[in-house]
């Protein structure tokens, strides 16, 4: 069992009995896989480079959190953004690509979430490194951190999430 707290600069895997301090600060990627304990980052944690959450179940939101010094979307924000990408993706399942950020009209998940925000989505993009990295971190900005955890599934298995989404906004 790790307690993390303060300024972390390593890569770090959070165990599934590991500890993080509000404000903790972590300065090189974070990755927590396989935690069906993990709920969340405490409030005032900050990423300065790719953090992903996935295969935890229980994980609901993080709230007050930053990555590279921007403030990720409330729960509400993200939710409506994935909603959208979830409504076009579902009616024309075609448009979704999760093999390249842009391709034509078609784009993976994060590339959906940068080009349904128009030029200050791409504007974002672009001021984060451009197509690839910069699409990947402009998506968690826009999507928040558990579809940043998405981002690699292949089609099927993002589009069966997309669809959960919609699902669960209907419910």
């Amino acid at each position: 069992m790790t307690h993390y707290s303060g300024v972390i600069t390593h890569p770090v895997t959070i165990g599934r009995r590991d500890t993080i301090a509000d404000g903790t600060s972590f300065g090189s990627s974070v990755v927590v896989r396989n935690c069906p304990g993990f709920v969340s980052f405490p409030d005032g944690t900050s990423f300065g480079s790719w953090v992903e959450v996935s295969d935890c179940p229980g994980f609901t939101w993080s709230e007050g959190c930053t990555f590279k010094g921007r403030a990720l979307p409330s729960r509400e924000i993200a939710e409506e953004r994935i909603r959208k990408i979830a409504a076009t993706v579902a009616a024309e399942p075609d448009r979704l690509h999760m093999g390249d950020w842009h391709c034509g009209t078609s784009h993976c998940i994060a590339g959906w979430a940068v080009h349904q925000e128009g030029a200050e989505g791409y504007a974002l993009e672009r001021e984060l490194g451009g197509e690839g990295v910069g699409t990947r971190d402009a998506g968690l900005l826009l999507l928040g951190l558990e579809a940043a955890g998405k981002f690699y599934l292949n089609n099927d298995a993002a589009l069966e999430w997309l669809k959960s989404k919609l699902v669960e906004a209907d419910g």
